[in-house]
């Protein structure tokens, strides 16, 4: 067992957004943040440079870092639900020093507010073909 539990936001009609947004992107994006969530669960403290704290928003968001096909994917999230879990809320990736897709940041501190329901969030989907043995 690790130090850390990942969650996934889920939307008020019951869909996992993270797991939908997996979907899209495709499996590289899938197995490689499903690898860094693995090695991060292990980690008693969450740091750069596999996660950073976004600067200038009113509450904590931070940014799961890693790069596929040379684009640097930054999904946010934020501790809680409960002690010991991180809730990932957004996809998101990082160019020119950018977030996209436009407004990121702020879908994640509005869904930050509601990972205290408990129909809000729940643990990440990992891939089931690349599971760890």
């Amino acid at each position: 067992m690790g130090y850390w539990e990942f969650m996934d936001f889920v939307d008020e009609n019951g869909v996992n957004l993270i797991d939908a947004w997996l979907n899209d992107v495709g499996i590289e994006v899938r197995e490689r943040l499903d690898d860094r969530l693995r090695i991060l669960e292990q980690h008693e403290r969450l740091r750069e440079p596999q996660v950073k704290l976004r600067q200038g928003l009113p509450v904590t968001i931070l940014e799961i870092r890693f790069t596929v096909e040379r684009v640097q994917r930054r999904p946010l999230a934020c501790y809680g639900p409960g002690r010991g879990q991180v809730t990932i809320l957004a996809g998101a990736y990082e160019k020119n020093d950018r977030l996209y897709p436009p407004g990121v940041e702020t879908t994640a501190i509005n869904r930050r507010a509601l990972i205290n329901e408990k129909e809000r969030v729940t643990n990440h989907v990992f891939d089931k073909r690349h599971a760890a043995t």
